[in-house]
C-alpha cells in the first residue's frame, strides 16, 4: 500500500517536471525564433545598405572620372590662355618693336646716304 501512495505522487511530480521542461523548451524555441527573425531583418537591411553603397561607389567613380575630365579640360584651357597671353604681350610691344625697326632703318639710310 505504501507503493500505491507513492506512485500517484511520483506521477504528479514527473508530470509537473515534464510540464516545466516543456514550458522551458517552448520558451527557448520562441526566443530562438525571435532571434532568427531579427537576424533575417538585419540581413535585409544589410542587403539594402550594400545596394546603396554600390550605387554610391558607382556615382563616386563617375564623379571622379568627370572631375578628371574637367581637370584635363581646364589644363588645356590654361595652356591656350598662356599662349594667347604671350601673343597679347607681343601685340602690346609691337609699337615699340616697329618704332625700333623704323629708327634703325632711318639710321641705316642716313649712313648709306651720308
Amino acid at each position: 500500500m505504501t507503493t500505491a501512495i507513492w506512485v500517484p505522487i511520483l506521477g504528479m511530480v514527473l508530470s509537473a517536471a515534464a510540464s516545466m521542461i516543456s514550458a522551458l523548451v517552448l520558451f527557448n524555441l520562441r526566443q530562438l525564433n525571435s532571434r532568427l527573425d531579427k537576424v533575417e531583418s538585419d540581413q535585409k537591411l544589410l542587403a539594402a545598405r550594400k545596394v546603396e553603397c554600390q550605387q554610391e561607389f558607382i556615382s563616386t567613380g563617375q564623379f571622379l572620372r568627370e572631375s578628371g575630365y574637367t581637370r584635363q579640360r581646364l589644363d588645356q584651357a590654361i595652356e591656350v590662355i598662356k599662349c594667347l597671353e604671350g601673343k597679347v604681350n607681343i601685340i602690346e610691344q609691337l609699337p615699340n618693336i616697329v618704332g625700333r625697326i623704323v629708327a634703325e632703318t632711318i639710321k641705316e639710310f642716313k649712313t648709306v646716304k651720308g
